[in-house]
């Protein structure tokens, strides 16, 4: 019980001291354990002053000959230490200001120290070194303000000292299964290594741990839905509605509808995920189940990330359901008051069978007559938590949840624990493959010849820069490369720009133009990744490709495959290694998202299928998925194996899981 306690149980922890833990989300002794260093400084291996190179760090074990003390002007103090190592060599050795250290340091004395050397005529010299108590790595944490590290390490060690063997996470069975340390060992050494094999043990005991408490948390979340009791689809008939769409479904949709239809015809609540690649019809599932939802009087919402993709939605869903009397809203931001309230109450009576928003349809003003089915579009946009508000609005809802990001099987299972999936794994017939080249800058006029030549035809064109502004980590960015098209032919053409930092209003206006044919060419930063069907758009041009991963490419070419149209992207990248040529190669050579991603897997891992959860919306304090995939594999069978034998986690061994659990579902789950 000692981990629970409060760090005020730590001697030096008072108000001040607590404030400043605070700030780092530090309450616990557990918590401050759990402070995990963001690197370390290698000073595992001494060197003599003979191998050190100029400017070079680097450990050394010295004893000190002698030491004077300097008083400067304005009343300072330079401390100059003369030593020698066991080979003779002289270093001098000088710290500003620093009384104690230099007391400290006695003459005849043994120190081991690490820091910049640097020569000094016939010998050596370093500035404010540290002194170790022994070689090894030493530990870098993240602070702040008043709280420093030397604090921080004594609380540490205090805290340390309070750890017993019964409060270990992991069963012992686990342990010896996967040869990993116990608690107590684990945050000794990630704290205090001696060695690099050390910090590796550790912080692969620590990772399972995380891990392990992740794939069951997201397990035993989903269960709890089963649980509710919901509305069953009943006598389901599509017939009426299949005959009225202008095209037959793929073989793919029609059995991906099937298996949607199959879960909401149980009083359980479905959640699933319907994944497929640009262009492969996910839009047409969302509908049929809405066709069947607003037949049986229930309400459905779809939410989207953006109020340009959500106006994208409301058309086309009004398009296909109007014509058999079932009423579609829109609830933006963008709305004006009067229009909101008159929609809100629609909504509230049952006038609306089929709402579409954004972000405004969590808010609590929002009440509905009998919501039975959510559809949310670019899920990954999403966190549970964000769902959950949903759900709540509704005893018990299904869940549909839609993703452009083609992934393997294997990878959506453990990024999407809490959901069933299908994939949509074919493309319409009447979809023409994007036409995909990599050139270098010298075949950049050509290419925009090539682009001028579609505008002329009267198409329209994106240009995708990695960066907003000039920095000197990118050579191309939306600012400067429009002023550049301008120079370069584009003086008659109207071109647009869009990046993150404009205003959501300010973006919405600018997409709205080129969906309406008033901006010929788009120049933009990946924001258009996800984004509405242009049609028109029929060339991509994408400046410093390498810059991005292949399923990212891939998605951002899929703005121009949205038609009948001829459509064609150019990878501008002057990067030849080998590693680049793959990438490249594989992107001219295939336009199957779920080939690419396998692809993507390969060469970069998990870590750039999922990039944008990678930053900030996992809340991992140690468990980084690109590097530990392998590790969450594992866990994930596991954590099944474990539900399987104790479901409730009453096992005495399964109590600290249960507990930590718990405290996931409650606090940590931000994402799936």
């Amino acid at each position: 019980m000692q981990l629970k306690s409060s760090i005020a149980i730590l001697k030096g922890v008072g108000k001040t001291r607590m404030q400043q833990y605070e700030k780092l989300k530090i309450s616990s002794v557990k918590d401050l354990l759990c402070h995990f260093p963001v690197g370390y400084i290698n000073c595992s291996e001494a060197k003599t002053l003979k191998e050190l190179k100029e400017k070079e760090k680097a450990a050394v074990e010295v004893k000190i000959l002698n030491k004077k003390a300097m008083k400067t002007r304005n009343n300072k103090y330079i401390f100059k230490i003369l030593a020698q190592d066991k080979e003779g060599e002289i270093v001098e050795i000088i710290y500003f200001n620093n009384a104690y250290i230099y007391a400290a340091l006695k003459i005849g004395g043994f120190y081991k120290l690490y820091g910049e050397f640097s020569d000094n005529f016939h010998s050596k010299k370093v500035l404010s070194p540290l002194i170790l108590n022994e070689f090894g790595f030493i530990a870098k944490y993240g602070l702040t303000k008043g709280l420093t590290k030397n604090v921080l390490v004594s609380n540490l060690k205090q805290a340390f000292k309070l750890i017993e063997d019964h409060e270990d996470v992991l069963p012992k069975s686990l342990r010896v299964k996967y040869n990993l340390l116990n608690f107590k060992a684990a945050i000794f050494k990630i704290h205090f290594p001696k060695t690099a094999q050390d910090y590796y043990s550790a912080r692969k005991r620590l990772v399972f741990e995380e891990l392990l408490i992740w794939q069951i948390g997201i397990l035993k979340f989903r269960k709890q839905d089963e649980k509710k009791k919901c509305f069953a689809l009943k006598d389901v008939n599509l017939k009426e509605f299949l005959k009225g769409l202008p095209f037959s479904l793929t073989s793919a949709q029609s059995r991906v509808i099937e298996e949607c239809i199959k879960d909401c015809s149980k009083n359980t609540p479905m959640n699933r995920l319907v994944q497929g690649d640009v262009g492969s019809g996910k839009t047409v599932v969302a509908v049929a189940l809405s066709f069947l939802f607003a037949k049986a009087k229930k309400e459905v919402v779809l939410m989207a990330p953006t109020e340009i993709l959500a106006r994208q939605h409301y058309k086309t869903f009004c398009s296909f359901l109007n014509g058999f009397g079932i009423r579609v809203g829109l609830l933006v931001g963008g709305l004006k008051k009067r229009e909101k309230s008159e929609l809100l109450e629609k909504l509230k009576t049952g006038e609306i069978n089929v709402i579409v928003g954004t972000h405004a349809l969590f808010y609590d003003d929002v009440v509905f007559n009998n919501l039975s089915l959510i559809i949310t579009d670019e899920q990954h946009r999403f966190g549970v938590k964000q769902r959950e508000k949903l759900k709540n609005k509704a005893y018990a809802a299904h869940v549909l949840v839609m993703s452009a990001t083609p992934i393997p099987r294997t990878l959506a299972l453990i990024f999407y624990g809490d959901l069933n999936i299908s994939t949509i794994d074919e493309l319409p017939p009447n979809r023409v493959p994007v036409k995909t080249f990599w050139v270098t800058s010298k075949k950049r006029d050509s290419v925009l010849k090539f682009v001028l030549g579609e505008i002329s035809k009267g198409h329209q064109a994106y240009f995708v820069c990695p960066a907003i502004e000039e920095g000197e980590n990118f050579k191309a960015n939306v600012l400067n490369y429009a002023e550049t098209l301008k120079e370069n032919g584009f003086k008659k053409e109207r071109i647009g720009i869009l990046h993150g930092r404009m205003e959501a209003c300010l973006k919405n206006e600018v997409m709205l133009k080129f969906l309406n044919r008033e901006i010929d060419v788009l120049v933009s930063t990946t924001v258009i990744e996800v984004g509405v069907d242009v049609s028109n758009a029929t060339v991509m041009v994408i400046e410093n490709a390498e810059m991005f991963g292949l399923s990212q490419l891939h998605q951002l070419r899929g703005r121009v495959a949205r038609s009948c149209f001829k459509a064609y992207c150019f990878l501008v990248s002057d990067f030849l290694t080998k590693e680049n040529k793959q990438r490249m190669g594989v992107m001219c050579s295939t336009t199957d998202g779920f080939e690419i991603s396998k692809k993507d897997l390969v060469l970069r891992g998990p870590g750039d299928i999922f990039k944008e959860q990678q930053h900030g919306k996992f809340n991992f304090k140690i468990a980084n998925l690109k590097r530990d995939f392998n590790c969450a594999k594992i866990c994930r069978k596991e954590a099944e194996e474990i539900l399987r034998k104790d479901y409730e986690l009453k096992d005495e061994e399964n109590l600290k899981i249960k507990e930590n659990v718990e405290k996931f579902i409650n606090n940590s789950l931000t994402v799936l």
